[in-house]
């Protein structure tokens, strides 16, 4: 006779966190079903940011729009009532939206100081230099950032407008950082691309396989550079910066500005999306 073997049971909870595991654990190659895609996404802090960068931007963008048709419309009609309504409601969520997003960067200059510490470990490049210096100018704008929080909250005695116009050019020079950043990645991919071209040393396939990598960096980096721009449109209109108004063109045109952080926000998580 077989002696019987008396199984151990699992403790309690080990099997609903096994079976857990098994439902969203994805072989390697195997794209994540959508739902999976999507949790991981709410559940990453950034993308949750750049979420509510969306949402806040879209809706300045949206009461513009309807402030311009209403505008537009016949003085004292439904339909203007109408609309100055949708747009005073855009600009409420426009506002609430943007003193919430604050409380996502509260600390945020320690992820900044954790990344100055490795670039500046890096060999000396301008690229380095570049990315560096994108890094310092965001932890500058985040503490500034911070104490505009506190100004708003009430949990400090300081002018609200004066720490917002302290923090807005850090932003501005950070985007310009990125920008000439990406430029300059751009450049040296063009010089890789130049250097595959000349050799004749690579077999078809082998050659095949490098310019399809070169062309996926490509499309990486033109959509970056596509968002830097829109980061500059919207650091060039922030508080202590506003080109517009300093080049005598008037205030910074709320459509163009909703309009440029909507893209920025969605490129970002689009970018996000493809990496969780």
């Amino acid at each position: 006779l077989v002696p019987c073997v008396a199984r151990r049971r699992p403790p309690p909870g080990r099997c609903s966190e096994q079976r857990a595991a098994a439902m969203t654990s994805v072989a390697p190659g195997v794209p994540k079903p959508p739902l999976a895609s999507a949790a991981a996404l709410l559940g990453d802090l950034e993308c949750r940011d750049k979420l509510s960068k969306f949402l806040q931007y879209s809706a300045r963008a949206l009461s513009w729009y309807y402030a311009t048709r209403a505008a537009a419309s016949p003085q004292d009609s439904p339909a203007a009532a109408s609309l100055t309504l949708a747009s005073a409601r855009f600009r409420s969520l426009y506002a609430t939206s943007r003193i919430a997003r604050k409380v996502f960067r509260l600390g945020k200059s320690v992820n900044s100081i954790h990344k100055l510490s490795s670039l500046v470990a890096k060999p000396p490049s301008a690229l380095a230099a570049l990315d560096a210096a994108r890094e310092g100018c965001l932890l500058m704008y985040w503490l500034f950032d911070n104490f505009l929080y506190a100004a708003n909250a009430k949990l400090a005695p300081l002018d609200e407008r004066n720490a917002a116009a302290r923090a807005g050019p850090w932003y501005f020079l950070s985007t310009l950082a990125a920008l000439a950043a990406t430029l300059l990645r751009l450049s040296a991919l063009s010089s890789e691309r130049k250097a595959l071209l000349e050799r004749d040393d690579l077999g078809a396939s082998e050659r095949a396989e490098a310019e399809a990598a070169l062309d996926e960096r490509s499309r990486a980096l033109l959509l970056l550079l596509f968002k830097c721009l829109c980061d500059v449109g919207v650091g060039s209109s922030l508080a202590g910066v506003e080109l517009q108004r300093r080049a005598g063109a008037g205030k910074a045109n709320d459509g163009v500005v909703g309009t440029c952080g909507a893209v920025s926000a969605a490129i970002a998580v689009h970018t996000r999306w493809g990496a969780l």
